[in-house]
């Protein structure tokens, strides 16, 4: 890997000149009824031939619970396991008979030359810069909600997990600029709380369900390409130990890319917090951050991925011809730093015990989509399947607003709990997951 010349990085943190926006700029949301309901149109027809046969599933107690605060402020909080999710909500949207608002994250919008963003727009969907302190989203975030201009989406995990029975950390600034919009509400109304509207938090459990008939056959397909491209000649016999393989050979490629060596003497499980600890630290001395000890590996992701935002958008005007070509270069290695990023979090949730002999269907399924993530750039491997999705019970933060009012910190974190706690208690409880077939085989 490429990396960009400290000096330089540090030139262009530490300049104070006027700077102009590189390639970073704000997406706003521009709803166009005519798009939306084009889309509502077409949407069988995308969920049978290009999204390969994918359905949704949402219990009457679920629509109802959305029924009830219609007319209300309303923040939808969903998981983030695979990236259908958003086609999920949209036909919750669909049944609802309501168009919502979504916040994306940035780089998406520019995505097959801008067209995705384009639509997204259309669609009603706005750009957030992950991580960062994105003043005009989360203006728009707050506008959104103090005016009631609809019901707006933000997938609390900020990223996606690809973990169907699990959570990564959520993001606290959610629930933070939630209160701050009534907070603006309750300013305006010369602080009188008795005038305070409702605003609504509605944890959202989305589920993945694969079905059985042709998984075996597709993960056979997916196993075989995946050996092919990593160069694995003779596979064993069964596909846990295929996938093990497979792992262990991306395990090793990464490591050797970053000159990181392996201890075989620790688990697999220390092997991959050892690599991920020595790519984000890499990667931290790179752009001049300092190591914290209490960060988490998100925390850490995330503000690397703020700072290189930062370093692409703020680009200085009074760069000499000399540094201004060269940051030209580096920005394109720069760019790279978000693939590196990617690829920690694909495998943050890889833990000892993740991978066993008695994983079910959709585990199989999380384990292959993270290695072709890491081979491929992509997910690859599609099976018909079933998203079962179940809206929470509402959490009405004004409610919650006194306490806010005494302490900020202490009030978002309880509530930000309740969200957590509420969706994975409700992951665990929708519709279980049967053991792959190979897995039987194994086990027995």
């Amino acid at each position: 890997m490429l990396e960009p010349q400290p000096a330089l990085v540090q030139t262009l943190q530490q300049s104070k000149k006027p700077s102009k926006t590189s390639g970073l700029a704000f997406k706003p949301p521009k709803p166009s009824p005519t798009i939306r309901n084009f889309i509502r149109l077409i949407q069988p027809f995308i969920f049978d031939h290009f999204l390969g046969r994918f359905r949704v599933e949402i219990d009457e107690e679920s629509l109802e619970r959305l029924r009830r605060i219609k007319n209300e402020r309303t923040l939808i909080l969903p998981n983030h396991p695979a990236q259908w999710d958003p086609w999920a909500i949209l036909e919750l949207s669909r049944r609802m008979g309501e168009h919502f608002y979504y916040v994306v994250a940035r780089e998406v919008f520019d995505w097959h030359h801008g067209i995705q963003g384009w639509l997204l727009q259309r669609m009603g969907c706005y750009s957030v810069v992950r991580g960062a302190s994105d003043k005009d989203s989360f203006k728009t975030t707050k506008d959104t909600l103090q005016h009631n201009r609809g019901r707006l989406v933000i997938f609390v995990e900020g990223e996606i997990s690809n973990q169907n029975d699990s959570l990564l950390p959520l993001e606290p600034g959610v629930i933070q600029l939630a209160f701050l919009s009534l907070q603006d509400i309750y300013k305006q109304n010369n602080r009188d709380l008795d005038s305070l509207p409702s605003l609504y938090v509605c944890p959202t459990a989305i589920k993945y369900i694969y079905e059985p008939k042709g998984l075996t056959e597709t993960i056979e397909k997916a196993l075989a390409n995946l050996e092919k491209a990593t160069g694995i000649p003779l596979p064993a016999t069964s596909h846990y130990e295929r996938v093990r393989a497979i792992g262990r050979k991306v395990l090793d490629e990464t490591s050797s890319q970053f000159g990181y060596p392996l201890s075989f003497d620790d688990s697999i499980d220390d092997q991959i917090r050892g690599l991920e600890n020595f790519m984000l630290t890499k990667l931290e001395q790179v752009v001049n951050l300092l190591f914290e000890t209490h960060l988490s590996y998100l925390e850490r992701v995330r503000r690397i991925r703020n700072m290189v935002d930062k370093l692409l958008k703020d680009v200085p005007e009074d760069l000499t011809p000399y540094q201004a070509r060269l940051f030209d270069h580096q920005k394109a290695v720069l760019k790279n730093f978000y693939w590196d990023l990617d690829r920690i979090v694909n495998f943050i949730a890889i833990y000892d015990g993740y991978m066993h002999p008695d994983m079910t269907a959709e585990r199989y399924v999380e384990v292959i989509r993270r290695l072709e993530k890491e081979v491929y750039g992509w997910y690859h491997l599609r099976h018909p399947r079933t998203v079962y999705m179940k809206v929470l019970e509402p959490i009405d933060l004004k409610s919650y607003f006194p306490q806010f009012l005494q302490d900020k910190k202490k009030t978002t974190e309880a509530i930000l709990g309740q969200v957590e706690s509420a969706l994975y208690q409700a992951i665990i409880a929708l519709p279980p997951q049967a053991r792959h077939e190979e897995a039987k085989k194994v086990a027995n």
